[in-house]
């Protein structure tokens, strides 16, 4: 297992999360498992609560999941952008009352995708299921005075990778601060047609995804525990 790959820190009624991994657990105990991370969020009682992200993203149910957690916490929630808040890790990022991003860094936003298998029937019931998760993350980001529904779908559309500046002239973030440190980021290689030569990197490969209909029943009960699909 990764070292340190989240932190929550609390003293004094501020506490501190580090969100410096990829967004929900593979079968190798990598990455941020949306369960584990509420369990501890839930527990930390504070007025102010800094979020800082540096990751490529993930399953996206568990950024939905980890999104709605940070929403209903009682703490005033400061979203920090490291260095790279791509994917579901932007969506988590959305949930903050405050977000800003570091001078150096980059928002990516997208539109869904998965592996699939299966006939006719399964493709086109997963093809609804990224239908409705597309509507899903564009709620979370019109959520934010400012972001047009028709403008953040066409950037989905295209993967649109933000600069800080870009962020806050979209109306994703709050304001552009200085970096006080060089923080590096890495996606992994091959898995977003438009990612920074500079950010790829390497890692392990990805197990082998589950049938169409698996996917699917577990979709649809991962909404059901984010809240958005009743």
């Amino acid at each position: 297992m990764k070292a340190a790959k989240w932190n929550i820190r609390a003293d004094l009624g501020e506490a501190e999360v580090w969100l410096y991994d990829e967004i929900g657990e593979n079968g190798w105990g990598d990455g941020i498992g949306a369960k584990a991370f509420i369990d501890e969020l839930n527990a930390v009682d504070a007025s102010t609560l800094t979020v800082r992200i540096n990751s490529p993203g993930g399953d996206v149910f568990d950024g939905f999941a980890m999104y709605q957690a940070l929403l209903r916490h009682q703490a005033r929630v400061v979203v920090e952008v490291d260095a790279l808040a791509a994917s579901a890790a932007s969506v988590i990022a959305m949930a903050g009352d405050e977000i800003n991003m570091a001078d150096t860094s980059l928002l990516m936003v997208h539109d869904p995708w998965t592996f699939a298998i299966g006939n006719s029937a399964d493709l086109r019931e997963q093809a609804d299921l990224l239908d409705q998760v597309a509507g899903s993350i564009v709620a979370a980001y019109t959520r934010r005075d400012g972001v047009d529904a028709d403008t953040i779908k066409s950037a989905m559309a295209a993967e649109t990778w933000y600069t800080a500046t870009e962020a806050r002239e979209a109306g994703l973030v709050d304001n552009v601060t200085e970096a006080p440190a060089s923080v590096a980021a890495r996606i992994p290689m091959g898995r977003f047609r438009n990612a920074p030569t500079a950010l790829l990197g390497t890692t392990a490969a990805p197990p082998k995804p589950a049938s169409a209909r698996q996917r699917i029943e577990s979709a649809r009960r991962a909404l059901q525990l984010a809240g958005i699909d009743k």
